[in-house]
């Protein structure tokens, strides 16, 4: 079971645990593994649970780091209503924070998490995505604006239906920095003139600094772009709480370094068709995770005397009239819910 999705997991153990009145070596074989598995996956963060912030139980209370100018804090406080939110000026002191041991997770966008995670051992995942969401460039609102959104839009389409998206996707998310090339968009001939993108280059791998010069996935996408459509690039590098204003102003013709789609942000500015579909993630230090575990219950051995909780009625009652199980005191329920 071990490669299953968790719902998966939880339905093959109810029929491992479906009791036909025997007494079976067989049977208690089955019973037994099916509670040592549904013991690992309760240990290691609570995966089988009712609802899904269940999964985020132990983060209640806890402090997480958040970028400023982006929704994740918002995110985080929907589904764990409890979190304390620091925010940091970038990534960058975010993950040093973290490691600092000054936060105790760390709430981003998926796709700059599953970046760092190449080159950061020490960091991963903690639990499901908090929420689905997209990724898109931004253009202002006027008739300049929705034009060159419109053209951008067709692009991405474009992108998405020839398989060339996937080859960007495999290229700045992979471990071979070799492959992490944009095209030379400084000096590419202005047919149509000189298009300015705004920028946060701590926003990896969407926009970062690589051998004195921007580039990442969003700087890849624009490139191909400009290339193709007779526009000459030119990248402005910013805070990230200054790209919204500096589109809506003008100064920069567009932005594009990982933006999340949001009603909110819709209302100010445009938003081309996503060329990234994402979601807000927790990042929590690898050795958190390990010493949490560290402490978890791997076999009915250790349970020996502790008092398990079971629904009344249920095949789970078995165990307790088995004298070969080494599980005795049960305290019994009328529901799973107040199991």
């Amino acid at each position: 079971m071990s490669g299953m999705p968790q719902r998966e997991k939880v339905v093959e153990l109810k029929k491992l645990l479906k009791y036909d009145g025997s007494n079976s070596i067989k049977h208690k074989a089955a019973i037994t593994a099916a509670l040592i598995t549904l013991l690992a996956l309760v240990s290691f963060g609570g995966a089988v649970r009712a609802e899904a912030g269940d999964a985020f139980r132990d983060l209640e209370g806890k402090c997480v780091a958040v970028q400023t100018g982006t929704i994740s804090g918002e995110v985080a406080l929907s589904v764990i209503p409890d979190l304390e939110v620091n925010y940091f000026n970038t990534q960058t002191d975010c993950l040093a924070a973290l490691r600092a041991k000054k936060v105790d997770a760390w709430a981003s966008d998926e796709p700059m998490i599953r970046f760092l995670m190449i080159d950061n051992p020490d960091l991963i995942m903690y639990g499901d995505k908090l929420d689905e969401s997209s990724l898109a460039a931004v253009f202002a609102k006027s008739s300049k604006g929705q034009a060159l959104c419109d053209e951008y839009s067709a692009f991405v389409d474009e992108l998405w239906e020839n398989g060339t998206m996937a080859e960007i996707d495999a290229a700045w998310f992979g471990a071979d920095e070799d492959k992490r090339t944009v095209p030379d968009y400084e000096n590419l001939p202005a047919t149509n003139g000189t298009l300015s993108m705004a920028v946060d280059t701590s926003l990896l791998p969407f926009a970062y600094v690589k051998d004195n010069r921007i580039v990442g996935y969003d700087v890849d996408i624009a490139a191909r772009f400009c290339e193709k459509n007779g526009y000459r690039l030119q990248v402005e590098q910013m805070d990230f709480a200054g790209i919204l204003p500096a589109v809506q102003s003008g100064k920069c013709d567009f932005a594009a370094c990982g933006i999340t789609v949001t009603e909110e942000r819709a209302e100010s500015v445009l938003f081309s068709n996503p060329n990234y579909h994402s979601g807000t993630v927790l990042a929590v230090l690898k050795d958190e995770i390990e010493t949490a575990a560290a402490g978890a219950y791997t076999s009915l051995s250790q349970l020996d005397g502790k008092r398990i909780g079971v629904q009344s009625g249920s095949d789970c009652q078995v165990i307790n009239a088995d004298s070969s199980l080494p599980v005795k005191v049960q305290i019994r329920f009328r529901s799973y819910n107040l199991c």
